[in-house]
């Protein structure tokens, strides 16, 4: 090949790389390409074929990146670049209800009995003023606890749950 053109040689070994790896990932994505996508949905959770689906276009995209690139036109500049950042937010949406599901959850009784308990209690005698006071710490505690309970959170009270 080095015979018929003059190619340095720095540009040769790039080409004979880019020529390995671009049958490595022909090699790699063969499977995927030969199977139905339509029998993997109905086998897959929705989250699941979410995500097969952007990895997919997202991954068809990079390769739509790099021929532009091999043809020697900017992909910057191009159509491309705004479909690869649509597929990453696309992504970043996913991975936060990924993220929502993994986030701990509070026992709200358990946390109502903890602070209850862990909040020091005067006797009567100690202050001399028994039944002076109109609620207890724990009391005023369990009260918040029950109100926060009762609160709409975030303002979602009337959205409905999407299927």
């Amino acid at each position: 090949m080095s015979e018929e053109m003059d190619i340095p040689s720095e540009i040769l070994e790039d080409l004979q790389s880019f020529h390995e790896n671009l049958k490595k990932m022909e090699e790699t994505l063969n499977p995927l390409i030969k199977t139905n996508v339509n029998s993997l949905d109905v086998k897959l959770l929705p989250l699941d074929r979410a995500r097969l689906n952007l990895i997919s276009g997202y991954a068809l995209n990079s390769l739509y990146w790099m021929y532009l690139n091999t043809l020697g036109e900017d992909p910057k500049h191009h159509k491309i670049k705004r479909e690869l950042e649509r597929y990453k937010s696309f992504m970043q949406t996913v991975k936060e209800i990924t993220d929502k599901d993994k986030a701990p959850v509070l026992d709200k009784g358990a946390a109502k009995r903890f602070l209850r308990n862990a909040l020091w209690e005067p006797s009567g005698d100690q202050n001399g003023a028994s039944g002076s006071q109109s609620s207890s710490p724990s009391q005023v505690v369990g009260d918040e606890v029950e109100k926060a309970q009762r609160k709409p959170r975030d303002g979602h009270k009337n959205k409905r749950r999407r299927r």
